[in-house]
C-alpha cells in the first residue's frame, strides 16, 4: 500500500511517470525543482519551482495520498500552508482551497508500475531486512558510499546525545566528559544507574579527592549505594566510614543499590569493579579533559586508560566477595567500546564546538583501526554477505539496521534507491 514516505521519494527524485505531466484541471505542468525535503513540521517541500502553463511558480509543496487529507490534517486552518503552490497526491478525490478561497492546483502523480512493484516487494518482505535476498550483490562503490554515510550518521547521532549532556551541565566540558565516559562504562545493562551516579556525584567534588584513591572509591561506591548491600570485610568497613564523612561534608544522596544488575554478566563487567577502575582513572589524571582532547592515536588512548587499580580489586570483582588473584585493568574490549561510544563522539562534538577539523577528523577515523563489533546484528550482516572490516563499518551497519532496515525505510537508503529503480526485482 502506498504511503506518504514513498510519495515523497517519488516526488523528490522525479520518479513519476513523465508522460502524465498535467494538473487535474488539464493544465500542463513542468517540474523544474521539487524543492527541499522538510523533515519537520510544515509543508513537505520548501522552495519548489514549477511552471504551470506559461507561469513560473516558486513556493512550497504539500503531498498526500488523497487530496481530501488536506482537510483531515487541518491544513486549511494553518497559516503555515497558506503559500502552497502545488498539492501533489496519488488520488484526487476532493478540491482544496487556501484560506482566501483560492483553489490550490493539484498534480495527481502517476507512479510507474515497475517502481511501485519493487517498492511493494521490499515492504512485504518477511526477511530480517527487506533486501536480504539482494544484499550480497551490492557493488563495492555502493557499499563504500553507503557505509561512509551511515558511519557519519552514527557519529552524529551519538554526538547529539553529548550535546544534550552539555546543555544539561550548563556548558561544563569537564562534567560533560565525565558523564559521557561513565554512562558507557555501565554498558547497556547498567547504563541508567551509572548515569544517575554521575548526575548525583558532581565531578568537581571527585577532583578534590583525585590524589586519594580510597576516598574516590568511598565517594563513588557510596553514592552508588553498593556499599549498603556489600558483604562486610575490613576494606568495606573502611570505605563506609570514609563515605559517611564525605556524604555529610558535601550533603550527598546515594542512589538505590537495587537498580544495579548483575545477572548473566561477566564478572569483569560488575559495576563495583567498573567504579573502582573509574576511581583509578580519576586518580591517575585528575582533570581529564585537557589530556583527552590531545590524543592523536590509538596508542595514546591505550596509555590514557592504562591504570593501576588499587590492590583490593586484584582479589575482588565485587565488594566483600573474594576471588582469585587477577589483574583487573581496563581491557582492550572495554577500551574499544569506550572509543566508539564515548571518546569519538565526545571529541567530534568538541571539534564541532571549537571549529577544530583535526579533532573532528581523528574522531571520525579512529574506529577504522578497531576490530568490528561482535553482536547479533553484525553476525546477521555477516551471514547476509555484507561483512564489516572494522568498527567503523560495523557502526555503520548498526545505524543502517536500526534506523533504516528495521523501519523499512528503503526509500531513504542508497542501496534501496538502487533496488527500487532496478528494471525488475
Amino acid at each position: 500500500m502506498i504511503n506518504e514516505e514513498f510519495l515523497h521519494y517519488v516526488w523528490q527524485y522525479k520518479a513519476y511517470d513523465h508522460r502524465c505531466l498535467q494538473l487535474t484541471n488539464g493544465d500542463k505542468i513542468d517540474i523544474i525543482n521539487p524543492g527541499l525535503h522538510n523533515q519537520d513540521a510544515g509543508p513537505d517541500f520548501f522552495n519548489a519551482k514549477v511552471r504551470i502553463g506559461d507561469t513560473l511558480w516558486a513556493g512550497n509543496v504539500e503531498i498526500h495520498i488523497k487530496s481530501s487529507m488536506w482537510y483531515e490534517h487541518n491544513h486549511h486552518k494553518d497559516s503555515a500552508y497558506s503559500n502552497i503552490i502545488l498539492h501533489v497526491v496519488a488520488e484526487h478525490d476532493k478540491e482544496v482551497f487556501r484560506n482566501n478561497g483560492e483553489k490550490i492546483p493539484v498534480f495527481e502523480m502517476k507512479i510507474p508500475s515497475g517502481l511501485y512493484n519493487n517498492y511493494e516487494k521490499l515492504q512485504a518482505s518477511l526477511n530480517w531486512i527487506p533486501c536480504s535476498d539482494y544484499i550480497n550483490k551490492m557493488d563495492s562503490l555502493t557499499k563504500i558510499c553507503l557505509l561512509d554515510t551511515m558511519a557519519y550518521e552514527r557519529l552524529e547521532y551519538k554526538t547529539n546525545s553529548i550535546k544534550k549532556i552539555f546543555n544539561e551541565t550548563k556548558c561544563n566540558w569537564e562534567e560533560t566528559w565525565f558523564r559521557t565516559l561513565i554512562s558507557i562504562m555501565g554498558l547497556s545493562l547498567n547504563k541508567t544507574p551509572f548515569q544517575m551516579l554521575a548526575s548525583q556525584t558532581p565531578y568537581n567534588i571527585l577532583l578534590q579527592h583525585s590524589n586519594n584513591t580510597c576516598e574516590l572509591e568511598a565517594l563513588l561506591l557510596g553514592q552508588s549505594g553498593l556499599l549498603k548491600i556489600a558483604n562486610k570485610d575490613t576494606y568495606v568497613e573502611k570505605l563506609k566510614r570514609e563515605y559517611k564523612h564525605l556524604k555529610n561534608k558535601y550533603s550527598l544522596q546515594a542512589i538505590d543499590p537495587y537498580l544495579w544488575k548483575f545477572a548473566r554478566m561477566r564478572p569483569v563487567n560488575f559495576p563495583d569493579l567498573r567504579i573502582a577502575q573509574l576511581s583509578a582513572l580519576i586518580s591517575k589524571h585528575g582533570s581529564m579533559l585537557s589530556k583527552i582532547i590531545c590524543v592523536k592515536s590509538y596508542d595514546d588512548l591505550k596509555s590514557f586508560f592504562d591504570i593501576n587499580i588499587s590492590n583490593y580489586w586484584l582479589t575482588h570483582y565485587r565488594l566483600g566477595n573474594e576471588s582469585k588473584y587477577k589483574s583487573k585493568n581496563i581491557g582492550n574490549n572495554m577500551l574499544n567500546l569506550l572509543i566508539v561510544n564515548a571518546i569519538a563522539p565526545f571529541l567530534f562534538f568538541y571539534g564541532l564546538e571549537h571549529d577544530d577539523e583535526d579533532i573532528k577528523q581523528f574522531a571520525h577515523n579512529i574506529a577504522k583501526y578497531l576490530p568490528k563489533e561482535n553482536n547479533r546484528i553484525i553476525r546477521k550482516w555477516d551471514e547476509s554477505g555484507l561483512k564489516a572490516a572494522n568498527a567503523f563499518e560495523s557502526q555503520a551497519l548498526l545505524q543502517l539496521f536500526h534506523f533504516y532496515c528495521s523501519k523499512r525505510k528503503c526509500v531513504s537508503c542508497t542501496y534501496g534507491h538502487k533496488l527500487l529503480n532496478s528494471p525488475k526485482k
